[in-house]
């Protein structure tokens, strides 16, 4: 089973190392680097997949600090923890679990004549796993979990400040204590390694990390004889802890959703977890509604195909997939694909003809086969080419238009459009949030007017400047007016042969400026509404700083190949997959992916 990742455990002696050891199963390698001896096993906790990684520092801060940046640096793991045992100064009794929220190193100071004065330096813990940690403790200390282990010898789990050093604390009289008393009187524990832990943390830019203790000796008073009996009991409840805790940070970090059953007939609830409801604002309407036909389009570039549409195909198309399933399963039985490309059929060779032909065959093949042609797939351009239709008025504002905002354009210039505006374009079209100060100077540079805002909306009019300026090879005007003739008049009479009221545009995030520029041209030229269009949720790529898509490369998951690239994948990543998919596990959605390959035919 895939891993989630690598969660690392430390300990300083071997008496800890053991108690923790004794609880993992699944042993799988023993490594040695670098002097650093690490034993690695895969275990399953509450349906959770990790690699358990545990290794000892030896004593003391500085040897805890070296060995966990080595750790860190090694396993680079999604959650470090430091167990071992300590002695406790206040409000702490034997045998209680003590969670570090703050680490001094208490010998930090000026040593002179008479005294010591302190500086105190204190490495603290993150304010998530803080939270974390509260949660748990008030849960266990009220006996909701961990009962069996906790509440026979009346323990807790108590949260608060120790202090550190290489030095052990024993006795009422030791100048440690007395020093730790008089400068730190919010610490309820001493120990030895916490802050070389926390200190390596900090240094190596990591946050989910915590050091959790078992009180095992009173620091007025302690005796080797007395260890040998209490350490391994403390570290047994510390041990259990440790293992709640990181139960409860995986279900924090990865809460999956249990999926919901299918339905053959009636499923909305479904249907609207493919649509944000924040980019959807008619989601609900258009998806209750019984009188629509369902469009979905579907473009590619002719010079890119030379290899064989079925390496292109991608994790984005596999959800596609699964949004018409279940639109079928709807009743949604009207469901179109229009198959495009942004070259002129009249501006190809021959050769580019042919293999434009040759594609979008293939293309309806494997289409019509993964959804036992229970859809209907036509070309825009036949489509335009059958019906004669060409809009010469349409075509003669179009190119009006676009000369008057083209020209507009040049007396920008380049440092402007490709410089100061090009990055916040790219970034609206993450965030969708985009400065009034290049807002206005959009709506001057397309020419819109109050009248024109009294139909058209802002989201419009950006993506129209984001097509212009980041799309430029979209926006080949020809091409372009295609398909505004296609949506004005095709989507009208294909309507009105099925006999029915509307007809719904879906398409992904990702690709949402094309037509919401699309609307914004056909309502300033000619005052014509769009058709209702739905936005269904993006596959992130692997990096998660953008969308999947058939140039990717490396931050592609194309379909062919998903079996091999799922397993290399980053925890946060395969969360974010598995919620999409509403799958549980690695193994259900491989599975479910490979339906989706043999429906369409990629070997």
């Amino acid at each position: 089973m895939a891993s989630l990742g690598n969660i690392v455990i430390l300990t300083a002696v071997e008496r800890e190392y053991e108690k923790i050891r004794e609880r993992l199963s699944n042993f799988i390698e023993e490594s040695i680097h670098g002097g650093n001896r690490y034993e690695k096993f895969h275990e399953s906790i509450n349906s959770f997949n990790v690699d358990i990684i545990i290794g000892m520092t030896g004593q003391g801060p500085n040897e805890a600090a070296t060995r966990t940046s080595h750790a860190l640096l090694t396993y680079n793991p999604i959650l470090i923890i430091f167990v071992g045992t300590c002695g406790f100064i206040k409000d702490v009794q034997i045998k209680d679990i003590v969670v570090a929220t703050r680490v001094y190193d208490f010998l930090r100071g000026r040593d002179e004549d008479e005294t010591f004065r302190s500086k105190p330096v204190s490495k603290e813990i993150n304010a998530t796993i803080r939270s974390y940690c509260e949660s748990l403790a008030q849960k266990i200390n009220r006996g909701e979990l961990l009962k069996e282990i906790f509440r026979d010898d009346n323990c807790s789990v108590i949260l608060g400040p120790v202090a550190c050093s290489q030095i052990i604390v024993s006795g009422n009289l030791a100048r440690a204590k007395q020093l730790i008393l008089k400068n730190y009187a919010d610490v309820i524990a001493v120990e030895t390694e916490g802050y070389g832990f926390h200190t390596a943390v900090h240094e190596n830019g990591f946050h989910n990390a915590v050091v959790i203790r078992g009180a095992s000796d009173d620091s007025s008073h302690k005796e080797n004889s007395t260890d040998e009996v209490l350490q391994p009991k403390v570290m047994k409840r510390a041990s259990a802890f440790v293992f709640e805790f990181i139960r409860f940070f995986l279900e924090q970090k990865f809460p999956i959703k249990p999926s919901k059953p299918k339905s053959l007939t009636n499923t909305p609830n479904i249907l609207t977890d493919f649509f944000s409801k924040e980019h959807n604002k008619d989601r609900d309407k258009l998806l209750k509604s019984k009188n629509n036909i369902f469009c979905g389009f579907f473009s590619f570039e002719v010079d890119f195909q030379k290899q064989k549409i079925e390496e292109k195909m991608h994790l984005g198309h596999c959800y596609f997939i699964k949004l018409i399933d279940e639109l079928l399963a709807n009743d949604k039985k009207s469901i179109l694909f229009v198959c495009t490309t942004s070259q002129l059929i009249k501006d190809m060779d021959k050769e580019k003809y042919d293999n434009y032909l040759n594609i979008l065959k293939d293309m309806k093949e494997r289409w019509n086969n993964c959804f036992n042609e229970k859809i209907q797939i036509i070309d825009m351009r036949e489509y335009l080419q059958a019906h004669s239709i060409q809009d010469d008025k349409f075509l003669q504002d179009f190119n009006k238009y676009y000369n008057e905002i083209h020209s507009n354009l040049q007396k920008l210039g380049d440092d402007y459009i490709f410089g100061e505006i090009s990055t916040p374009l790219e970034n609206w079209r993450e965030t969708r949030n985009l400065a009034d100060n290049y807002y206005k100077k959009i709506e001057e540079y397309l020419n819109v007017n109050p009248k024109d805002m009294k139909i058209i909306n802002k989201e419009e009019v950006i993506s129209m400047m984001y097509l212009l300026v980041r799309r430029p090879d979209w926006f080949e005007p020809k091409w372009f007016a295609e398909i505004l003739q296609f949506l004005k008049y095709s989507i009208q009479n294909i309507v009105a042969n099925y006999g029915i009221n509307n007809i719904v545009l879906i398409e992904s995030m990702r690709n949402s400026y094309v037509w919401e520029a699309a609307s914004f041209c056909l309502k300033k030229i000619q005052s014509v509404p769009i058709i209702n269009r739905l936005y269904f949720k993006t596959v992130p790529n692997i990096s998660l700083d953008g969308f999947m898509k058939t140039s990717g490369k490396e931050s592609t998951i194309f379909i062919r190949d998903f079996d091999n690239r799922i397993e290399d994948v980053s925890p946060e990543f395969l969360n974010k997959v598995l919620d999409l998919f509403k799958q549980k596990s690695i193994e259900d959605l491989k599975k479910l992916i490979n339906t989706y390959k043999k429906r369409l035919n990629i070997t």
